[in-house]
């Protein structure tokens, strides 16, 4: 296949979850896809799971409802009408467990096998936020990884993701982390008497999405275990997307006993994600795995430690001591995957740990923990990330 990529206004098709999403992939289609539009070199457009788009958005905008065809049934109507016969670059940010059909489409009906053959007018580039290896603990697992050996450029989102793709025979993967928005993201003087909570409080903190990934169960065993060492001075702040999904979250705290110190949020700003992250004395992020872990990175940003699984990428962005080692592993879903077994009492030993730094020194942990996220300031970081974009044109 030999592509003829223009010097201006190459499509560029990103497809992931929808840009007006509140999850993760979301925010990083979002910020690639109006970063690219500042690039003469592109001419931007987005296929988005679920959502209706936005007007404030400078890039041509699709939809499809959300499904577990990830998009094939749409992908060459809307390329057609995107790129028509020019050449370009369709660019996925999801996990390689969803991309097969992308990768290999040979099993598919015969004109869709035929457009994303070897035939095609555009390349496949694919960013890949791997939070998990195979069985064998090092590579993918069988069709992830024959999903990835099918794309001409790929891109993990951390170092350890990079490593499990070169295992997985792509020598050529390359790593760049997502960015956060530092001057949304910093810590926030008297958080606490802003949001109404109380200095002698000990907080607790933990963001993560309604999903079976996030183990939502050991986080509210946690916070029981801590409620029963620090009585009625504890607090627990949850946030998550819906709070009826894989997870019924009142019905947790419940079961755990701790609906008298829980404030569960949803649909916060990023700002207001800030202002709480600044009132903690400490968060947790307890996930079977994560590709990258946002609320990690916008905790730390804030001044405060997240305590997380010592699996996958999230613990590249934390030191050893905010590391919890899983108390075993098992394989699971459809793709065979390697998650981690987590324990509620590793989770508040290290929590306590970490409350206990930050009481002993708060001013000198919080300017820690913001220096240990300067790296991933979006400000600084999307100058990598047009380096690489540029780099796949010329």
């Amino acid at each position: 296949m030999k592509l003829n990529f223009k010097p201006l206004s190459n499509p560029l098709l990103l497809i992931s979850d929808a840009p007006e999403q509140l999850t993760g992939l979301a925010r990083v289609g979002r910020d690639l896809a109006t970063l690219a539009c500042t690039m003469p070199e592109f001419r931007v457009g987005y296929l988005g799971m679920g959502g209706y788009g936005r007007r404030k958005f400078p890039f041509a905008q699709y939809h499809f409802p959300q499904s577990t065809a990830w998009g094939s049934d749409y992908i060459q109507s809307v390329w057609h009408d995107f790129a028509g016969k020019e050449d370009g670059v369709i660019m996925s940010l999801w996990d390689a467990s969803r991309m097969l059909w992308f990768g290999q489409p040979q099993a598919l009906r015969a004109d869709l096998a035929k457009f994303l053959g070897p035939g095609r007018n555009f390349a496949k580039w694919g960013y890949f936020p791997v939070d998990s290896t195979g069985p064998d603990e090092n590579g993918l697992s069988s069709e992830p990884r024959a999903a990835v050996t099918g794309y001409d450029r790929v891109l993990a989102a951390s170092e350890w993701g990079k490593n499990v793709l070169v295992a997985s025979g792509r020598r050529d993967a390359d790593w760049i982390p997502h960015g956060i928005w530092m001057d949304k993201f910093h810590p926030v003087e008297n958080a606490r008497q802003l949001l109404g909570w109380h200095d002698g409080q000990i907080i607790v903190g933990c963001n993560m999405a309604n999903q079976p990934r996030k183990d939502w169960a050991v986080a509210f065993e946690t916070a029981a275990i801590l409620k029963a060492q620090h009585g009625n001075r504890f607090k627990f702040w949850a946030h998550t997307d819906e709070l009826v999904r894989y997870w019924t979250f009142y019905t947790l705290a419940a079961d755990y006993g701790v609906s008298d110190c829980t404030e569960i949020t949803t649909e916060l700003s990023d700002e207001q994600l800030a202002l709480r992250y600044s009132a903690c004395d400490c968060t947790m992020l307890p996930t079977a795995g994560e590709g990258f872990g946002f609320p990690i990175a916008e905790s730390m940003a804030c001044g405060v430690g997240c305590v997380v699984t010592d699996y996958a990428a999230g613990q590249e962005l934390v030191p050893e001591e905010l590391r919890v080692p899983p108390v075993t592993y098992k394989v699971d879903t459809l793709f065979n995957v390697r998650r981690a077994v987590l324990s509620g009492w590793g989770f508040a030993s290290r929590v306590q740990q970490q409350i206990e730094r930050a009481q002993e020194d708060i001013q000198g942990e919080r300017e820690r923990m913001v220096e240990l996220t300067r790296h991933l300031d979006w400000n600084n970081l999307k100058h990598v990330w047009m380096r690489w974009l540029r780099e796949g044109v010329r």
